[in-house]
């Protein structure tokens, strides 16, 4: 494989993973909306921290919530976003988004909670293909330039 098609071949991979990353994001976000479709909105309270260790030796505060359905049930869960230091204290009001179908399936209102991974994927799919589509343009780029020296030659 020469050089420019190797170059041609990079550009490729890097618009097809970009797609690919997007899409996941995409996925990610149409799955958030429904849930925010269906969810009922409550107040909760943060009941607990947890802390969890990384595998990097670093940690998190998870903060664990307690709120009651529409129906009277108390249901606790743990956040999937933790932060430090700890982004909740012990006895804070939160609002919370539950499934009322299933109350266990219940999230924090705010961005990061409801769309940290259709962002993440959405950027870094943005960043892949912008990578693929610049490197591909230069790549044409340089071939017009080459054809038209051996046109003037």
């Amino acid at each position: 494989m020469n050089k420019k098609t190797a170059e041609l071949f990079a550009s490729t991979i890097f618009l097809v993973v970009g797609i690919a990353i997007s899409w996941g994001g995409w996925h990610s976000y149409q799955n958030q909306k429904k849930f925010v479709a269906i969810a009922q909105k409550t107040s909760g309270v943060v009941t607990a921290l947890e802390y969890s260790r990384s595998r990097k030796g670093g940690g998190s505060y998870y903060p664990v919530v307690e709120f009651q359905t529409s129906e009277g049930k108390t249901v606790s869960f743990r956040s999937d976003v933790g932060s430090k230091p700890a982004s909740y204290d012990v006895g804070e009001q939160v609002e919370v988004l539950y499934n009322p179908q299933y109350p266990t399936e219940a999230k924090l209102t705010g961005f990061w909670s409801l769309w940290r991974l259709a962002a993440i994927f959405a950027g870094l799919g943005s960043i892949f293909m912008a990578i693929g589509i610049g490197t591909m343009m230069i790549f044409i780029r340089q071939r017009r330039m080459i054809e038209a020296v051996k046109m003037t030659d």
